[in-house]
């Protein structure tokens, strides 16, 4: 969340005052936002769903009613955080964000992993990453429809004014493998292992492979230099997913680590609560980037730091409010409009889940 209030505060504070030099460093720092965002959410949903996890049919429930919400309402509130950019730019009406499509691989994400193995979630989601990028490359339609469609489900070159799109096939490749990978963050959380040195020994590998394949992207045809750009977005590339990725990795590992050793748990359960209530800071910080800044047009200068510290009280101070005084019990539509009955015998662990649902909701 950090760094999606960095970038978006770069490009409406620096970008919008024509500091563009300081405006592509912060957008560069902030690349792995997004990467972050969807392998978290992955690497959550497998690990609650795992063989052996209290994956019962209300947890389920729970997870698919947010995915719709995001779909839904969800969409709409990130639209509408955006009326001021689409009101300067009145062709930018196609969007689909980054919570679109989080909302899309949950659903899916749920329906495949019962009936699935981890390694075969991994190898659909390389599959349907690497198909994605080869009709990304080959196919250049003429047609209106068919450039819509590739766009929204392929990729394409993005543009302020015409539109930004999260494509979904890459994403969702991408998510099916943080499915796998929370399956075996589950176990090695089951088995007591040393968490924080196993993902240090993935997450260093990850950065450094994309570093070398972003140096060395020279040195392959153009058209291919966008597979070993770190900085490839829009569609994802595979070296902008890896050090993504790493930096993530890393993320955890560092959590893992202050967890274990019961250094900072005050900050660790800010941390939480955040994450806990992601959503609406994700939607308030559209508000005051996209609308507040961008109406404000403050110039530039020495304060910026100040600047941004009072977004993030704003960002992240709307997140403990709302968890103080709302909860999550407002994001929902509702699934399932019909209730499913509860067995009658459950085990231990879908009971301490029921227990929990009820506490809650109330």
């Amino acid at each position: 969340m950090g760094l999606v209030c960095l970038s978006h505060f770069g490009l409406f504070y620096f970008w919008n005052a024509g500091g563009l030099q300081a405006a592509h460093l912060i957008m560069h720092v902030a690349l792995p936002a997004t990467t972050v965002f969807m392998l978290v959410s992955g690497i959550v949903c497998g690990m609650l769903l795992a063989p052996g996890a209290s994956g019962s049919h209300r947890l389920k429930d729970k997870l698919a009613d947010r995915a719709l919400f995001l779909l839904g309402p969800g969409h709409l509130m990130v639209r509408a955080g955006h009326w001021k950019v689409i009101a300067m730019a009145p062709a930018s009406s196609h969007w689909l964000f980054a919570t679109d499509v989080i909302g899309v691989s949950l659903i899916l994400g749920i329906w495949i992993i019962p009936r699935t193995r981890s390694l075969t979630r991994a190898a659909l989601g390389f599959l349907l990453f690497g198909a994605s990028w080869i009709i990304y490359l080959a196919w250049s339609p003429h047609a209106l429809y068919a450039l819509l469609f590739k766009d929204f489900m392929f990729g394409e070159v993005q543009s302020g004014a015409s539109g930004v799109i999260f494509p979904i096939l890459p994403w969702l490749g991408f998510y099916f493998v943080a499915l796998a990978f929370g399956e075996q963050v589950a176990a090695w959380r089951e088995q007591s292992r040393d968490l924080a040195r196993l993902l240090v020994l993935i997450g260093v590998p990850l950065v450094v492979v994309a570093v070398l394949l972003h140096l060395c992207r020279g040195l392959v045809p153009f058209n291919l230099q966008l597979l070993l750009s770190a900085g490839q977005k829009y569609p994802p590339g595979p070296t902008y997913l890896l050090f993504g990725s790493g930096f993530g990795v890393l993320l955890l590992a560092t959590n893992a680590w202050l967890a274990k050793q019961g250094y900072f748990q005050r900050t660790l359960e800010f941390f939480a609560l955040v994450g806990r209530n992601a959503l609406v800071v994700f939607l308030v910080q559209y508000f005051v980037y996209y609308c507040g800044f961008l109406l404000l047009r403050l110039p530039i200068s020495r304060l910026w730091p100040l600047y941004f510290g009072l977004s993030l009280v704003v960002n992240f101070g709307t997140a403990w409010l709302w968890e103080r005084y709302f909860g999550s019990k407002y994001l929902t539509v509702g699934w399932p409009w019909r209730r499913r009955p509860l067995p009658a015998t459950v085990s231990s662990n879908e009971t301490a889940v029921r227990t929990a649902f009820e506490i809650a909701e109330k």
